[in-house]
C-alpha cells in the first residue's frame, strides 16, 4: 500500500476558474489536477489562478447554514488536490 503524509501547510486555495477553487500546494499542480480531472480545455480556465486567502468563508454545504473557512476546508480534505469548493450554492 502506498500512503502519501500529506503536509496541509504547503497546500493553499486556487481559483482556477469562476466556478471552482482547488485545493493544491501550487497553482501548476491545480491546474494539471483539474483539466485531468473535469475535462475541461485548459484555455477555460484562467491563466495563472488567483490564490484565495485561507480566512476567506464559504457555505459547508447546500443547506447555508454553516460557513467555514478555506484553512477548515482543506483541514477536512482527505487527499490532494481536490475541489475545496464550487459557485456559491
Amino acid at each position: 500500500m502506498n500512503v502519501k503524509i500529506i503536509d496541509r501547510s504547503r497546500i493553499h486555495a486556487w481559483q482556477v476558474c469562476d466556478e471552482d477553487v482547488v485545493g493544491a500546494e501550487t497553482w501548476e499542480e491545480a491546474i494539471t489536477w483539474y483539466v485531468r480531472e473535469t475535462g475541461i480545455d485548459r484555455d477555460n480556465l484562467y491563466a495563472v489562478p488567483k490564490e484565495v486567502p485561507l480566512t476567506k468563508t464559504l457555505w459547508s454545504d447546500e443547506t447555508r447554514t454553516l460557513r467555514i473557512t478555506y484553512a477548515q476546508s482543506i483541514a477536512d480534505a482527505s487527499t490532494f488536490p481536490s475541489i475545496l469548493s464550487t459557485t456559491e450554492f
